[in-house]
């Protein structure tokens, strides 16, 4: 009897871990045209091409220890549109343009893992 209630005690308690991977979600959204979308991850372009708002990507982001960057410009016309970037939940940075005519809106960071 006693073995059995220690391992249900063991059981009971809860050591906190780090997360295995963090999640940066990049979002765009506004009225603008997007010409071109790009983001890029340690300066590799992940995606380049025209999109549709609202547009948003999620991005695992291994806990190795490393720092690692990355980027999100939009290209866009005739509009407003709208950068957001979070990790793991939390805000991260934002970016807005607009107007008539053509325009660029860009964010970028780096995120501290482990």
């Amino acid at each position: 009897m006693g073995f059995l209630l220690f391992a249900l005690t063991a059981c009971g308690q809860e050591t906190p871990t780090e997360p295995e991977q963090h999640s940066l979600v990049l979002t765009a959204s506004g009225t603008a045209k997007i010409t071109s979308l790009k983001y890029t991850l340690d300066d590799r372009v992940i995606s380049s091409g025209p999109a549709t708002l609202p547009w948003e990507e999620t991005i695992a982001i291994p806990a190795d220890g490393r720092d690692h960057s990355w980027a999100l410009e939009a290209k866009y016309s005739n509009g407003v549109v709208d950068l957001v970037a979070t990790v793991d939940g939390q805000p991260l940075t934002q970016s807005s343009g607009g107007g008539t005519g053509e325009g660029t809106a860009s964010i970028d960071g780096e995120i501290k893992s482990g």
